[in-house]
């Protein structure tokens, strides 16, 4: 309670400074939409309805597109494939296309230039938008039930720019306007297992492999000689499985690396660099080395995923640029404890997060390229890459948008659960068709007594909050052949209602990113091809409440007509008719060719790759998955533009680059996780 009161003392001194030397810049507009990722920019084309209503967006970065372009994911992340990519969505896509190509085609993950491009080519398509950067909300003011005005700090906090707008759009990662405003039931943190009878929810123990101490085999002792607790682990004792808490799962920077010589900026030690505080990564890496796991050492991938961009973009630029994202291991890209409070800190604290987990990131990828300690393959696997020295000029070659997986989240007038987000699928309210899995990056990082030693006195490490799980099978990972994760099989409607606050709280916003969900129902809603649709969903509400009031005397909200009395099937009219867009499940089924070929994998190092391989299913980007004959665990398909051999959702052995057409490459494999030397393919009719 004395924190709130001094953050709001500060915040009022701060504005007073700005107002009296200078004069506050007043603005008015139809709508305003705070935060130009996905989903704001979505709500502002459809807000402006071709010019016919002034839009404006304010963007607290200096970079527009949220992690659709300043985070580094643009829209790849389709769990239903292009078949799911409809409406502005596509046509981003399509702009990114048209830049590479010439001609439009979906291009889902362009380099983070192009993508910042093409989120530009929409905002300015109508006219009538007007887009500010480096502006952050620092004030709500609200009228009974109407948010009538918000103060902005622009120009690194020199200026207050005051937007008044007759409807509101918060499109931002925290609900930003949402909280300011007051009077709007939102929440954060995770349920516990007894609020929607949810088996995901709370503190969650499961035993499956990603980011799994025991699953890798390491049992690594978390002090220092000393007795100090190790750098990046929680000092709270672990609670009971189902407990709810504030805890969110981990967030991340999505840096943008290279391989490609003359491209490559070296890994560069972050401000006030300790090795010492990178002790944990180091003895995971020496674990793994024991246990015969990596004898050389881990390579680079197993600390972070690397999903290099589309391959038109190397075609073109000639460099081969990669997301650096999830790693599968215990201790990885991700790292939890770091973002404890978030949700509700204010500005200056968060802006100390963002620096602790710049400072993890960069640290631990210099760690690994330069410490005499690491093993030579885990060295030389990160000195293989630098950032991309084309990506993110004006931010020192670093993603200026840290990945908020989870925040704040609205209590609207529908909620999303993990029983009815696919229970059912279809839904009347429908306004964007969701489909990923239930997928949450571990949240907090303890101690506890290893459960071999008869003593109690061991003392070892576990990782809480992590699954992967199908929705409707939600006991099996998606690892697990039985589950269908990889087959667009986790598509489900978004209804309307689930960005709505709740009658009287606020009748002139519509909150299309942090939506009415449960922590795990988000957990799947997450996905920003999915917040454009909603943003988009949310514009269109917009403009059918204002053109309704020029129509009538009724303004019984007080500031217009009030979002809880959209008319939905209009809004779906408009979005399917207008926009392209789809509101409701399932995808349109992609024609499959009939692959009655397999392959014969040989000459893999890891000879347990070796063998027939047979087409079993389509994957998400309309490609086939084969799976090797005498163990279905072992995969070859292709995802995220790159062909794989690897057990699915856990661990990349070999790689290949995607071909034009359907199938894999014969030859031009490269060695991931798997033993040297990579191997090649042979083609086989399925008769054989």
């Amino acid at each position: 309670m004395v924190a709130f009161k001094v953050g709001t003392v500060l915040l009022l001194l701060l504005l007073c400074t700005c107002m009296c030397t200078s004069t506050a810049d007043l603005r008015t507009y139809d709508v305003l939409v705070y935060s130009a990722n996905s989903a704001g920019v979505g709500a502002a084309v459809a807000a402006s309805s071709n010019g016919k209503y002034r839009v404006a967006v304010m963007e607290p970065l200096k970079m527009i597109g949220g992690m659709g372009a300043a985070g580094g994911v643009a829209l790849m992340n389709q769990g239903c494939g292009l078949a799911g990519v409809t409406g502005l969505a596509k046509n981003w896509s399509l702009l990114c296309g048209q830049y590479y190509y010439g001609t439009p085609r979906m291009v889902t993950f362009p380099s983070m230039n192009v993508s910042a491009y093409a989120f530009w080519q929409l905002l300015n398509s109508s006219g009538s938008v007007d887009t500010s950067v480096g502006c952050r909300a620092v004030n709500v003011t609200k009228d009974g039930s109407c948010l009538t005005k918000v103060d902005f700090l622009c120009d690194d906090d020199n200026q207050l720019v005051t937007i008044q707008a007759k409807y509101m759009i918060d499109a931002s990662y925290d609900g930003d306007l949402m909280t300011m405003a007051g009077g709007i039931d939102y929440t954060s943190g995770r349920e516990s297992r007894e609020v929607f009878n949810e088996s995901l929810a709370g503190v969650s123990l499961l035993p499956w492999n990603l980011e799994n101490f025991a699953a890798a085999n390491l049992s690594i002792n978390p002090y220092f000689p000393n007795g100090t607790l190790l750098k990046y682990i929680d000092e709270d004792p672990l609670q009971p499985v189902g407990t709810g808490d504030d805890k969110v799962m981990a967030f991340q920077y999505f840096p943008c690396l290279s391989p490609t010589d003359g491209n490559k900026v070296p890994f560069y030690p972050p401000p006030g660099y300790n090795p010492d505080d990178f002790t944990l990564l180091l003895r995971q890496i020496q674990g793994l080395v024991a246990n015969g796991k990596y004898p050389d050492g881990p390579p680079l991938g197993y600390f972070g995923g690397i999903q290099c961009y589309d391959n038109i973009v190397e075609q073109v630029t000639g460099n081969r640029d990669c997301l650096f994202c999830c790693g599968t291991g215990p201790v990885d890209a991700d790292q939890p404890n770091l973002n404890h409070g978030w949700a509700n800190a204010n500005y200056t604290r968060k802006q100390e997060i963002e620096q602790q987990h710049r400072y993890y990131l960069q640290g631990s990828l210099y760690f690994m390229a330069n410490d005499p300690r690491v093993p030579n393959g885990t060295r030389q696997s990160a000195q293989g890459y630098g950032y991309c020295k084309d990506e993110y000029k004006d931010f020192g070659n670093w993603p200026p948008q840290l990945y908020v997986r989870i925040s704040n989240r609205l209590q609207g007038m529908s909620t999303l659960t993990q029983n009815n987000i696919v229970n059912p699928r279809v839904k009347p309210d429908g306004v964007s068709m969701g489909c990923w899995e239930f997928d949450q990056h571990t949240e907090s990082r303890h101690v506890i007594v290893d459960p071999k030693d008869p003593t109690n006195k061991t003392k070892i490490l576990t990782n809480e909050g992590f699954f992967r799980a199908s929705l409707g099978t939600e006991s099996l990972h998606c690892e697990d052949p039985r589950a269908d994760c990889t087959s667009g099989g986790n598509w489900y409607d978004v209804p309307f209602g689930v960005m709505v606050p709740k009658r009287g709280q606020a009748s002139n916003l519509l909150i299309p990113v942090v939506i009415s969900a449960s922590s795990v129902a988000y957990a799947s809603t997450r996905i920003e091809n999915m917040f454009m649709d909603l943003g988009t969903a949310a514009g269109v509400a917009v403009v059918q409440l204002m053109e309704k009031a020029s129509q009538t005397s009724s303004n019984d909200s007080g500031c217009g007509l009030a979002v809880q009395d959209t008319n939905i099937t209009a809004v779906q009219d408009v979005l399917v008719n207008v926009y392209g867009q789809r509101v409701h499940g399932p995808p349109t089924p992609q024609p499959s060719p009939s692959h009655e070929h397999g392959y014969t994998v040989v000459g893999a190092g890891s000879d347990v790759w070796n063998g027939n391989y047979s087409f079993t299913r389509m994957y998400t980007d309309e490609r086939p998955i084969f799976e090797k004959d005498e163990d279905s665990t072992r995969k070859l398909y292709s995802w995220n533009h790159t062909w794989r051999l690897a057990i699915e959702g856990h661990e990349i052995f070999y790689v290949s680059p995607q071909t034009p057409d359907d199938n894999p490459p014969l030859n031009g494999w490269k060695v991931a996780n798997g033993t040297a030397p990579a191997p090649s393919l042979i083609m086989r009719n399925g008769t054989q």
